[in-house]
């Protein structure tokens, strides 16, 4: 009864809530209907109009990759709120929507795994977009999410206030894998791909020979993300 009572009080709140705080898209700021929708149509469709992008075997250390779309449009203005403005609850939405994207495509994948957030900068946001974006894929493909297998065992600087050159040398030796998760192909799940330096150290911690790993991220950017 209690616990009716307080779910009763919760949509209380978040009807008045739209009231006094009329919610809008997190991308363009036009008015929506409904909070829970995040997006408006307009910007949920162009996000939704990418087309995957499957790449092949790279320098970086792997021989194939998946990006959803370009870092830009109304794509970027969703990862910058769900970075860094709070808005968390896109992630898993992105990723349901990515999912549906990938359908067609037949990556072959036993699970994802998350780049993981260093702890301290875990803290600092409150959570991992890697592993909300990952959430939502994983329920849209039909395969698990695989917790726990690598941590990031040293803070770096963010890469995107670095030159590329650079990039690399920030994030050398910043993964451990405690062992091979289940399976032998996996996606390793970000939110952008710049210059690939952070998935190539994760990649390249793995002990070779023992399985592959698939960049997947929700957008690919040609120069530096700020």
């Amino acid at each position: 009864m209690f616990r009716y009572a307080l779910g009763k009080i919760g949509c209380a709140w978040a009807a008045w809530s739209d009231v006094l705080y009329p919610p809008h898209c997190l991308c363009c700021f036009q008015s929506i209907d409904w909070a829970h929708c995040l997006l408006c149509k307009r910007c949920w469709c162009a996000i939704e109009d990418n087309e995957p992008t499957i790449g092949g075997q790279s320098d970086m250390g792997w021989a194939c990759s998946v990006a959803w779309g370009a870092f830009e449009g109304p794509l970027r203005e969703a990862i910058h709120a769900l970075k860094f403005g709070g808005k968390r609850r896109l992630g898993r939405a992105l990723g349901h929507r990515m999912a549906r994207a990938l359908t067609d495509q037949s990556l072959c994948l036993d699970g994802l795994v998350a780049l993981p957030l260093h702890a301290a900068r875990q803290r600092e946001r409150g959570y991992n977009q890697s592993a909300d974006i990952a959430q939502g894929l994983a329920e849209g493909l039909g395969i698990p999410v695989l917790h726990g297998w690598v941590k990031r065992t040293r803070q770096t600087r963010q890469q995107a206030h670095l030159p590329a050159e650079k990039r690399r040398a920030n994030m050398r030796a910043a993964f451990v894998w405690r062992a091979a998760p289940p399976g032998n192909k996996w996606g390793l799940v970000d939110d952008v791909l710049t210059t690939g330096a952070t998935m190539a150290s994760c990649i390249e911690a793995l002990p070779p020979g023992i399985g592959q790993l698939v960049p997947i991220v929700l957008a690919h950017a040609e120069r530096d993300v700020s």
